[in-house]
């Protein structure tokens, strides 16, 4: 995002964590430099007041970040229990700082079980959202600040898919993670018509 890269340490298994980490470092000093200097976006979530929070209460933990409209957009990993299939969206300002995040929208991808309808990544292109999960793609239009669901595509193979681009809206790569027992380890490419 505008000559920035930013790497989230968001991730929160266990929903115990009281404050994550986005760190934004200049894409020059990065290419440049053989060391570069970090700054941090520190945040916590209103709507976790306990850690962790009860098993039907756990939305806390995110691998999703994408960077729109001078923000950053967080999506969570469901981890409920039983698994209720909805996403918290998330907005924080890109200066570095301190923020407690509310809420901005949520998402429901299904009941279909965490290895299904989990967010696992995200990407946002001009108007258009893509939510990755481990078996689809799942895109939107962003409208007034609303998501609207335009299509999803199923994905093959089953992986840890974990990281989803693009610059065009037309050409979206994704890669996943390799695991031993599902496979993985690939950068996809995927053209949209």
């Amino acid at each position: 995002g505008k000559g920035y890269l930013y790497i989230g340490d968001i991730g929160n298994n266990g929903n115990n964590r009281q404050k994550l980490h986005i760190y934004k470092i200049s894409t020059k000093d990065i290419l440049k430099k053989e060391k570069a200097s970090a700054e941090s976006i520190t945040f916590s979530y209103a709507e976790q007041t306990s850690f962790p929070p009860k098993n039907e209460e756990l939305h806390f933990d995110a691998e999703a970040l994408s960077y729109y409209n001078d923000s950053l957009y967080i999506f969570t990993k469901c981890r409920t229990k039983p698994f209720d299939g909805k996403s918290f969206c998330y907005v924080v300002s890109t200066k570095p700082g301190e923020y407690k995040l509310k809420k901005r929208t949520e998402l429901f991808l299904g009941k279909g079980g965490f290895f299904k309808d989990a967010v696992t990544g995200s990407a946002i292109c001009g108007d258009r959202c893509y939510i990755l999960t481990y078996d689809r793609m799942i895109i939107y239009k962003i409208k007034n600040g609303k998501f609207e669901l335009q299509r999803a595509i199923y994905l093959k193979p089953y992986s840890q898919k974990e990281a989803i681009t693009t610059r065009d809206n037309k050409t979206i790569y994704i890669s996943d993670e390799k695991q031993k027992i599902v496979g993985g380890g690939n950068l996809y490419k995927i053209r949209l018509e």
